[in-house]
Parts: structure tokens; sequence; C-alpha cells
């Protein structure tokens, strides 16, 4: 225990120690330059693909539908109710924050990363957030991941912005690079194949053989003549009889689409949708919707996104209220959930029959997006509490009953306990 001691009073005290990766130490990357990514590739996915499109735009509608607000660090303090409400005012009818929120979440889905700026108007007042195009933007900082600053290059020209100036956030944080993973790189190659195979389809529509290949067996000029003359007239009329002379032989042509090419697309498709966790069903697909316990895992996985990219912008916005003035406020989303209205009061009633708080049944409500007050809640004698919903709340909480106890019924004491047949309960004990 001594010679670690030692060991560690001999050790150099420094402020910073670890590295940032050597991919990304070189002196251009830690300058400013823009990553080595082409991140033009990620703007056309998000704009030619349905899917992808379709997919961050609900990604973005669901973190936004419910609104922000802004919340005193301690809820008796005046001044903390004043600031809320004069920040809440402040973000979104003069500083342009909802339409950059939207933008920011996008960007976050696409690139990864988000970067926008804190417009002054040249006395130091705050006067609006600016989205700032992520594909153009450089971060320049020292060999230790410390960020000192940001680059914007566009057609040759640079501009140059200190921390303060630009809110950045990161989807994904790894490792130590300075730059947060991008969303979409699993997913390019598919991409790139989905772009293949849709040109294949193309050329497959535009030179496609005929649909039926007919054959006149020992028919002169005249009698194929005649035949396709009543082959013209059928093809305009569904109704007319098409009439052959002689020996004649019809083969389907057709090109079966089903297990081929129409699978391969379908497996692309999947791999964005795991990409961005949206359930199929809000795209518009049907497949395998029987399957309900699927569904609500999926519900469940994309719940679990939505609430993660909102902590981020929490966290950093967070950061950045007390430069803004606001320093004894919290911004943070309304809440919201998925789950229907009835669906969240039956469970708040399960809840208040085994006993809970309504203290606690209120926050778990309001947590899931219907703000209800603890004072708002009539709290029932246990008397009068409904025998159904008793009876729920304890099949909930005790395991299910196996085949010798199957006489027990729902006629049971405040305890649990049945006395239909107390007999055979003291002999099984």
């Amino acid at each position: 225990m001594k010679i670690i001691e030692n060991n560690f009073e001999s050790m150099e005290v420094r402020a910073t120690k670890g590295l940032v990766p050597a991919d990304t130490s070189t002196t251009d990357a830690r300058h400013g330059a823009k990553p080595k990514y082409n991140l033009e590739l990620f703007q056309q996915m998000l704009l030619n693909d349905p899917v992808i499109f379709t997919a961050f735009s609900a990604v973005v509608d669901v973190c936004t539908v419910n609104g922000y607000d802004f919340f005193p660090k301690k809820d008796k303090t005046v001044t903390g109710k004043k600031q809320a409400l004069e920040a809440h005012d402040k973000f979104k009818y003069e500083w342009n924050f909802d339409e950059v929120l939207d933008n920011a979440i996008l960007s976050l889905l696409t690139y990864g990363n988000s970067f926008t700026e804190l417009r002054t108007d040249g006395h130091g007042s705050m006067k609006e957030f600016y989205a700032l195009e992520a594909k153009e933007m450089g971060i320049k900082f020292d060999d230790h991941g410390t960020i000192q600053g940001f680059v914007q290059e566009q057609k040759g020209v640079k501009v140059k912005f200190t921390t303060e100036e630009v809110l950045f956030m990161r989807l994904k944080p790894f490792g130590s690079k300075v730059y947060g993973l991008y969303p979409l790189e699993p997913i390019a190659k598919d991409y790139a194949t989905n772009l293949m195979t849709k040109d294949y389809l193309s050329s497959l529509l535009k030179n496609i053989p005929p649909a039926v290949l007919y054959s006149l067996e020992n028919a002169n000029s005249t009698q194929r003549k005649t035949f396709i003359q009543n082959l013209q007239i059928a093809k305009q009329n569904p109704n007319a009889d098409l009439v052959a002379m002689g020996r004649a032989d019809a083969q389907s042509n057709l090109i079966d689409f089903k297990n081929g090419i129409i699978e391969v697309m379908k497996t692309l498709r999947q791999n964005v949708l795991a990409i961005t966790r949206v359930p199929p069903m809000w795209l518009g697909i049907l497949e395998d919707q029987g399957n309900r316990g699927n569904s609500e895992a999926q519900i469940f996985a994309f719940e679990t996104f939505i609430r993660k990219i909102q902590s981020i912008i929490e966290n950093n916005i967070n950061k950045r209220l007390e430069e803004l003035g606001y320093e004894q406020i919290l911004f943070k989303f309304n809440p919201f959930s998925l789950k229907d209205e009835k669906t969240l009061l039956e469970n708040a009633e399960k809840m208040m029959a085994m006993g809970i708080k309504k203290e606690r049944v209120a926050d778990f409500l309001t947590k899931r997006g219907l703000t209800i007050s603890a004072s708002d809640i009539e709290e029932k004698e246990s008397k009068d509490m409904d025998a159904k919903l008793k009876q729920d709340a304890r099949d909930m909480a005790r395991p299910t009953m196996d085949k010798k106890n199957e006489y027990l019924t729902v006629n049971v004491d405040e305890k649990g306990v049945s006395d239909e047949k107390p007999q055979e309960l003291n002999n099984g004990n």
C-alpha cells in the first residue's frame, strides 16, 4: 500500500491527459477542417429515400409535438418563476427557437451533429437562434479534445466562431472523438444498393418483354397478319374473342418480382427502420401487424429513442441558460406518451387500488403527458373501492394459481384469503 501511495505522490499533476484518436489529431483536423466524410451523401439519403425522410420526420414531430417549457430550480422562488415565463416567451416568440429546434433534431439524425449560432444584436444581447449547415462546419480543438472554436467553410470562404457563439450537440458520442458518430453511415451501402435496385427495376420496366408469347405453327403470312389484327382488337377490347387459324399456342412471359427484387427492397427498408426505430405501422407499413407484442416492443424502443434525444437537447440548453441570463431555471420538454389516454387512466386506477399515494399517481400521469395535480385525485375509502380493480391489483401482485388451488375465487377478505373451503386449505397446510 505504501508503494502505491509513493508512486502517486511522485506523479506529475496535469490539467488534461487523454488524447484524441490519432486519425483526427492532424493539424488540419484540429484547426477546424471539415471531417473527411461525404456528408453530402447523408443529405441525399434524407432527401431521396421516402422511408428515411418519413421516419426522421416522425421522430422530429414526436419530439416536439407537446412543446417545451421552463421551470424554476426552486419552486418557491419568485425570481425563478419570473425567469421561466420570460424565457418561454423569448425562446418561442422572439428568438426563433421552435424552427431551429426542428432543424437541430433533423441534423442530429442525419449527420450525428448539430450546430446552432446564438446571434446577438452587436451589443451583447441575444437576438435569435440560427441553424448552421452541419455539412459545412468544422471544429477547432486541441490534442486533448477540448473544443476551442468552430469554422464554417462555404465555397472557399471561412467564417470563425467562438465556443460561446455556437451551441454544439452530438447524438452519439464515441470514445474520445470530438465529432459524434454518423447515424446513416451503417446503411450507406444499403442505400447505394437500393439505388441500383431501383435503377435495375426501372430498366426492366422500360425494356420489359411481351407479357404473352404466341406461337402459330405452320401459319402463312396471311394467317399471321389476320391473327395480329385480331390480337390488336382484343387488346383494345377485353371482351373481344381472339381467333387463331390453325394450331396456336400462347405462353406467359411475365417477370416474377415477388421472390426476387421485391424481397431485396424489403430487406433494405428493414435496415433503415432498424436505424430510426420508428414502428413500421407509423410509416403505413402494415406487415406482421397481427403480432401485438411485437408492436408494443417497437413502440417502447421508439419512446426510449425519443426521450434520449430530448435529454441531449435539454442538457445542452440548460448549460447555456446562465449565459443568457437565466441562471435560476431549467429547460424541459413537456411529457408525452405514445399510449392512449384510456390505457394510462386504467393503469392509474390500478395503482390507486394497490394503495399507491395519489402524489405518485399524479407524477406517473404527468410524466406520460397527462398533467394532473394530486389535489384533483379523489381518494376513495377501501370499502368503496371497485371490486374488479382490487382483484386486478391482486392478480398483478401474486403468481398465477396452480391447478390444485383452482377452487379459490374472487371472494377473498382484505388479506387476500378465501374462506370458501377453509378445511381444504388447512389440510393443504
